[in-house]
């Protein structure tokens, strides 16, 4: 009786590694969520600065725009942003062996490699266009969310000087 505890109790443990090994296998490290193709869902307007100042208040204080312009005013800074990027008809293709293909509409714009980083809170691509780092706030098997900062010099108002303009875009994707 108790040899065929002991078998049985040895079988059940063997089965229960089994299966748990099976589940772990089985499991997609977060990397793996980012393989396949993405195309563009929506985008949003995180912040913007001007000379280090919000763009609100710049173009309010400093250009004397009423609050209602400086709003129209930021608004379609953005969509020229998002309209000369062709973002809504882009597609990020990810590959599992660590490139990457950008495609807008249909055409291949550029390639490269990619790689997640810092416990995939960023995402860095690279190709002969150069380097680009995307914040990742969001990674899910169908959902990719990414900020994109940056900073430009731009004569905003036309004075012959260019003022540094940063934002920060916060862009979605899904598969």
């Amino acid at each position: 009786m108790i040899k065929n505890f002991k078998f049985a109790f040895f079988v059940v443990i063997i089965a229960a590694f089994s299966f748990l090994g099976s589940c772990m296998s089985e499991e997609k490290s977060p990397t793996s969520n980012i393989v396949g193709t993405w195309s563009f869902d929506s985008y949003s307007l995180l912040e913007a600065s001007i000379n280090g100042q919000p763009a609100l208040t710049y173009l309010s204080s400093v250009m004397g725009l009423s609050p209602q312009v400086a709003q129209t005013v930021q608004a379609l800074f953005l969509s020229g942003i998002i309209e000369e990027a062709e973002l809504e008809t882009t597609t990020f293709t990810f590959n599992a062996d660590g490139t990457y293909v950008v495609r807008i509409d249909g055409v291949e714009e550029d390639s490269g490699t990619y790689s997640l980083q810092n416990n995939n809170t960023k995402l860095a691509l690279t190709s002969v266009n150069g380097n680009q780092d995307y914040d990742v706030t969001s990674l899910t098997n169908n959902r990719l969310v990414l900020v994109l900062d940056e900073s430009e010099s731009y004569d905003v108002n036309t004075d012959g000087k260019n003022e540094e303009v940063e934002f920060a875009i916060q862009v979605t994707l899904v598969k």
